[in-house]
Order: C-alpha cells, then sequence, then structure tokens
C-alpha cells in the first residue's frame, strides 16, 4: 500500500501502459518461465546445486530475453526501462547452455580436454566391446547371462558359479545368492584399466566445469535475486490487467482533494459470482454506520470497503464498476473474536484493547473500520462507550465504517450531521436477509424473526415479543417501517430504470429500422441514377450518330435527310430534358433571351430566335428553312464581337473545336478505364479536338489512375488538369 499519492499514481501509470499495450494484442507472456527463487537461495547459501539447476537459470535468462525481444517494438519508453532493468547476463548464459544439456549433462565440447577424453572413451568402449563379443560367443555355455555385465566401471562375463574354472579371468563380484560369478576376462583387464582411468579423467574435467560456473553464478547472486524481483514485478502487472479485464474492473486514482465515496457494483473478491450481491455505496461525509440484521451481510460488506480502499491504494483494480474514494494514509480494523486464554483477556476486551491502540495510533485521513461496535457487554453501557469512541474518531477526522445492533447507536447515526446510515434488507415474509445494501436508512435488528426462521418453538417466540420494551419495539418498528419504504423506493426506481431501458432499446431499433429503410431507398435512387446515366449515354451516342449524318447530308445539299435527322434531334432533346435530374435538383440559370437574338443551341449551332413561346424558343437556323424549339434555358446568347470566330456553311453543322466529356465520379480506377477508353474513340472518330474527363478531387488516387492510363496510350497527344473555367483540379483535359 502505498503512502505517497506520487508514487502511487506512478505505479497506476504503469498498470495504464502496460494494459494498452495488452489492449492492442500485445501480451507479454511470462507463462513457461522457470521458477528460480529456491536455486538462487541454494546459491546464496553455499548450499549444493545440480547441473540442471544452473540451467534452469541460464534458461530463465533466456526465455525473458526472447520475451524482451519480441515485444520491444510495442513498449513505450517506461516499460522498456523497467525491462532493461534486468540483467540479461547473454556470456554466461550462453555458456550454460552450450555446457549442460536438458538431461543437466555436461556435454563433451563443454571443454576441449572433455572432448578428447570422452573420445577416447568411445574408441576403448569400442574395443572393449569387439573383444568381450569374441568372449560371449565362445564361453556362451558357461554363461548365466548372454549379454557382457558392467561390474564396478568394469566390463565382466557373468558366468555360472560351476563354470568358474572354465573361463579365464579375475573375479570382480558375486550376484546376492552367489550362484552367478562377474568375471573381467584377462584379454580386457588392461583395456578396462584404462577406461576406469579416463572415466577418473572425466569427472574431474566435469566438476571443474562446474565448479566455474558455480563459482561465476555465486558472485553474481545478487544480480540473480534483482532479475527474480524485476520478473516478479512485471508478473503482477501481468496478473492485475488479467485481473481487470476478466472482471471488467479498473484501476483508479484515489482523492487528495475530495472527501467523495462512491462504489457502484462493489464485490467481495473472495465470493463467486453466483453468490454475491453487488453493493452501492455513495456518501460525501467521512463516517458510515451500517447497521441490520445477523447473518444479513454487515460484516461483508464491511470487509469490501476496507478491500476497495487497500486495492485502490496499492494500485490494483478495485472489485467494482465505477469508483471514486479518497486518499487515505493507514488502515485500522476491528473484526472478528480475538479473545485470548492465553492473555487472560475476554472478546469484550480484547476490543477494547484493540480500540484503544486504533484511538491512539489514528490520524487524520486514516481509515477505521470496526464491526460491532459496543457489543460484547451490557448494551447501555456498550451503546455509551461506542458512542463515545465514534465521537472521538469524528473529532480525529478520519473516515469511520462502523456496524453495530445498538438502537442507541442507530438513532445516533441519524442525529450526527457528520454520520451517515445504511442498513442490510431482510425480507420479513421469507424471514431471509435479501443482503442488499441500503444507503441512508438504518434497518432494524430482527434477531426474534432470525431464531424464528431457525426453529424455534411459536412459544418461545412469543415470549420473546412480550418480553421487548415498548419504546424499543415501536424504534424497531420505525427502522423496519424506513427499511421497507426505502426498499420500495429502490424497487420502484428499479422498474423505472428497466423502463427507461426497453424505451431506449425501442427508440434504438426503430432508429435501426429507420435507417435500414432510408439505406434501401438510397439504394434504389442510386440504382434509378444508373440507369438514367445509361439512357444519357444512348441519347448521346445518337444525337452524334445524326450530327454526323447532318454533316454528311450537308455535303451532299439533301433536304431531306437533313429534315429527317433535326427531327430526331429535336426528339432527343426532349427525351433528354424528361430525364434531368438537374430540373429538380438545381435552380436553373436563363440567360435574357429576345426575339432575333443570335443564340447557341444544343449540339453547337448557331440560329435566330423567331418566336417567344413562355419557357420556349422557337429558333430558325442559319441558312435553312428548319425551325427547332428549344427550352430558354438550353440557349446561350452569342456575343457580336465572337461571331466572326464561326463561320458555318449550314447552322447545324458541329463545330471542330466542341468537346465532349464523360464522369467518373465515384468510379474506381478499373472501373474508369472503360469509360476513358469509349471517350477516347468517341473523340477519334467524331475528328473532335479535346474530351474532358470529370474525375472531381477526392484523395486524388482516380485522377492518378488516369493520368498514368493517358501516359502508356498512344492515341494521346497530351493531357493537362482544367483551368479555372473548366474544373480545375477535379477535370483532366485530354487532347487527341
Amino acid at each position: 500500500m502505498f503512502e505517497d499519492i506520487e508514487k502511487l499514481k506512478k505505479e497506476l501509470n504503469i498498470c495504464s501502459l502496460f494494459f494498452d499495450m495488452w489492449n492492442k494484442g500485445n501480451y507479454i507472456d511470462l507463462r513457461g518461465l522457470p521458477d528460480i527463487r529456491e536455486i538462487a537461495y541454494k546459491i546464496k547459501e553455499d548450499f549444493m546445486v545440480l547441473p540442471k539447476e544452473y540451467r534452469s537459470i541460464a534458461l530463465f535468462n533466456e526465455q525473458f530475453y526472447n520475451t524482451y525481444k519480441e515485444n520491444k517494438k510495442y513498449m513505450v519508453e517506461e516499460i522498456d526501462y523497467i525491462f532493461q532493468r534486468f540483467n540479461f547476463q547473454r556470456e554466461l548464459t550462453t555458456k550454460i547452455l552450450n555446457t549442460i544439456d536438458e538431461e543437466g549433462k555436461v556435454v563433451d565440447k563443454a571443454s576441449p580436454n572433455l572432448y578428447e577424453i570422452r573420445k577416447k572413451l568411445e574408441k576403448i568402449k569400442s574395443k572393449i566391446s569387439n573383444v568381450i563379443s569374441t568372449l560371449v560367443n565362445r564361453n556362451m555355455k558357461y554363461l548365466a547371462i548372454e549379454q557382457p555385465v558392467l561390474r564396478n566401471e568394469r566390463m565382466c562375463l557373468a558366468v555360472k558359479q560351476e563354470n568358474r574354472k572354465n573361463v579365464q579371468g579375475f573375479l570382480v563380484g558375486k550376484s546376492d545368492s552367489g550362484s552367478t560369478y562377474y568375471i573381467e576376462p584377462e584379454q580386457i583387464s588392461n583395456l578396462n584399466e584404462e577406461y576406469t582411468l579416463l572415466l577418473d579423467e572425466e569427472k574431474a574435467e566435469v566438476a571443474r566445469i562446474l565448479s566455474q560456473i558455480d563459482f561465476e553464478l555465486k558472485n553474481k547472486s545478487n544480480i540473480i535475486e534483482s532479475n527474480i524481483e524485476v520478473v516478479s514485478y512485471i508478473d503482477a502487472i501481468t496478473a492485475k490487467i488479467v485481473y481487470k479485464t476478466k472482471n471488467n474492473f479498473d484501476f483508479i486514482v484515489p482523492s487528495i482533494n475530495n472527501n467523495e465515496i462512491y462504489l457502484d457494483g462493489l464485490k467481495h473478491p473472495l465470493i463467486s459470482e453466483e453468490q454475491i450481491v453487488p453493493l452501492k455505496i455513495k456518501m460525501d461525509k467521512k463516517a458510515l454506520i451500517i447497521t441490520g440484521p445477523n447473518t444479513g451481510g454487515k460484516t461483508v460488506s464491511l470487509k469490501s470497503l476496507g478491500i476497495a480502499f487497500f486495492l485502490s491504494h496499492a494500485a490494483f483494480p478495485v472489485p467494482a464498476y465505477t469508483a471514486k474514494l479518497p486518499f487515505i494514509k493507514n488502515i485500522y480494523t476491528d473484526i472478528g473474536d480475538e479473545q485470548s486464554i492465553s492473555q487472560n483477556l475476554s472478546t469484550f476486551s480484547s476490543h477494547l484493547r484493540n480500540l484503544k491502540s486504533i484511538i491512539d495510533k489514528s490520524a487524520e485521513n486514516d481509515l477505521i473500520i470496526i464491526d460491532e461496535l459496543g457489543t460484547g457487554t451490557d448494551p447501555i453501557e456498550g451503546a455509551a462507550l461506542g458512542k463515545a469512541i465514534i465521537e472521538r474518531l469524528l473529532e480525529k477526522n478520519t473516515y469511520l465504517f462502523v456496524t453495530s445492533h445498538l438502537s442507541e447507536i442507530k438513532t445516533y447515526s441519524l442525529e450526527d450531521e457528520r454520520l451517515s446510515s445504511a442498513s442490510m434488507s431482510f425480507d420479513l415474509e421469507t424471514l431471509m436477509p435479501t443482503y442488499k445494501f441500503f444507503m441512508g436508512v438504518p434497518g432494524a435488528s430482527h434477531a426474534i424473526e432470525i431464531a424464528q426462521r431457525m426453529g424455534f418453538e411459536e412459544k418461545l417466540i412469543e415470549n420473546a415479543r412480550n418480553n421487548i420494551d415498548e419504546d424499543f419495539i415501536k424504534s424497531e418498528r420505525i427502522f423496519s417501517e424506513l427499511t421497507k419504504s426505502y426498499e420500495e423506493m429502490e424497487k420502484d426506481k428499479e422498474y423505472q430504470k428497466r423502463e427507461k431501458f426497453k424505451l431506449e432499446k425501442l427508440r434504438k431499433e426503430y432508429e435501426d429500422k429507420f435507417e435500414k429503410v432510408k439505406n434501401k431507398e438510397l439504394e434504389k435512387v442510386d440504382k434509378e441514377l444508373k440507369q438514367l446515366k445509361a439512357e444519357m449515354k444512348l441519347i448521346k451516342k445518337d444525337l452524334e450518330v445524326s450530327l454526323q449524318k447532318i454533316k454528311e447530308a450537308e455535303k451532299e445539299s439533301n433536304k431531306e435527310i437533313l429534315r429527317e435527322e433535326m427531327k430526331k434531334i429535336q426528339s432527343l432533346s426532349e427525351k433528354s430534358n424528361d430525364l434531368k435530374l438537374g430540373n429538380s435538383q438545381k435552380k436553373k440559370k436563363f440567360h435574357e433571351i429576345k426575339e432575333g437574338m443570335e443564340v447557341l443551341i444544343p449540339g453547337g449551332s448557331i440560329g435566330i430566335i423567331s418566336k417567344l413561346n413562355g419557357e420556349k424558343a422557337v429558333i430558325k437556323l442559319k441558312n435553312n428553312p428548319i425551325e427547332f424549339t428549344f427550352e430558354k434555358d438550353e440557349l446561350t446568347p452569342v456575343k457580336k464581337e465572337k461571331k466572326a470566330e464561326k463561320n458555318f456553311n449550314l447552322s447545324v453543322k458541329p463545330s471542330k473545336k466542341m468537346n465532349i466529356e464523360i464522369d467518373i465520379r465515384g468510379y474506381t480506377v478499373s472501373e474508369a478505364i472503360p469509360e476513358v477508353e469509349n471517350l477516347i474513340s468517341e473523340i477519334i472518330s467524331n475528328n473532335y479536338d479535346f474530351g474532358y474527363i470529370i474525375h472531381g478531387k477526392g484523395t486524388g488516387k482516380l485522377a492518378e489512375g488516369i493520368w498514368d492510363y493517358l501516359r502508356k496510350t498512344k492515341n494521346i497527344k497530351s493531357f493537362r488538369i482544367g483551368k479555372t473555367g473548366e474544373g480545375g483540379t477535379g477535370v483532366t483535359v485530354v487532347e487527341v
């Protein structure tokens, strides 16, 4: 538990940073690390350590190093600093892992000398094996066991006792029954001797290698202990994060400026989810008196409060959905029966001794928890003493939580404005505690009701009721009625809360349904737009065909075809007007139109207004007797100074400088390329000079994709971004 708020904040910040890593999927997993605490103790105290235990220390270092290496890129500076406090001892770790295998044996290449010794041992073993195999085959009928036997580090033949004289060699030993003799044949005696000497050399070399490792580790015993502390610290934080995530709890920073205590959904961490009834405590006073029946949960509530304070000040998640707590420095408790036969103390005496110690030691803003204050003696004296203790602790300005059955203390909790009161609920119908916590109202003890529930005979219960003082009955009834009223109010609040939740759920459902309907309508409109676009494209194509035919008819002076194609253009123009979405979405732009005015009509030809009829105008083409009708907003007046710039032999001849365009806004690059290909084909086939690609500004990806395609296209003379009057960066102008 941190007594310094700044240190606590620092620790909570570290926990928060670790949680952020966890939340992003970067879990620091220390599972599988060997527990080397006992080995570290043996090294420090100079006890014997096994080779396998040396390897465990190396594995501890190696696995932690690998964990650090894997997660370093996700670590912020503060977390990296904690890991850097670990001394990885890379050289020593590598040496141990390369010296001792998983079985705890020193490997051949632990030193050049050991390698040579074991190489010689293998050669001699091979020689002995060859000789012994020959002798086994030769003396098979004299042997008790067909295989050679290793006895006292020497290779022997297991010979039957009665055949001893038939096999030459030295007696090394006998079986327990004496029926088998272990004979070292003369032919391998020298080899066995050499083998034994090499084994002694091997043991000495292994001992030398292990003693060197032992010496290095003993010199670094403090480093090993420090490393264990670092890993334990990180492991503890990881455990906090797991606990927080699993239970949906949170870390909190206790306030040094606010006395408010608010705990919603407070749980005792040792009670199972199936049995726990979460508490809700909200108070801005520094003291609380909890009353109510025995077995009703008062002590559990008291302990839950104490645990919440302790965990919040130890940088642990608080076991509540929401928590606000003030900063404290010490916690003092008096809970349970501390009767001591050896010290000749009764239950009451032990409580008094503890309470005196609390009063003497406690200071401002310390937390005091007292269970069943004033019990264990005469109720009147107990209540008087209890009130005096509460008064003294209030004077010291401590945070105080007390449970009691005594009516005087219950009443006192209502009379003193420095005190808050609370109670545990009791169901009078079932005579069972509900374990619900009610703030703001004291509770009755229900001792007789509890005795009745436990099976006491009715006559005894009735006598007990008759023995109670009338004033006490009235006060208990008042407390009981208060609790009942409060409980009903809480039930009503809970009902209102549920109804509000249902309404909110319904509102959300209707909003979701509305959104779905709206989206469906938008999809429908989108479908219609695509269909409209396709129809406009067909009209445009038909218009271009008609213009081409008009061009050819002008050359041949074929008025019949000319008239027919002009009618088609008129029909296509009307059809186009019917399809225009812009009529309902955009405000029409009208020019000032008068009879006799020269105007530019759709298709690029120039005509003269012969008649105005409402929103329509009758146009007579130059040098042509045919008249056409157009909407006023389709006509553009021709400025006088620009008349000479366009010279048409026939008014229906399309301009060489006429441009065509496509709008690919909203398309992907792959969807837009075919449209661009069609545009280029139309520009070339109709002898146009330019074409416009409207792609919009957006992120620029569509424009870049189109430009990349245009760079690779052979038929393109050049392309550029549109000028101010052409659409700017949202348009690309293509020249063929």
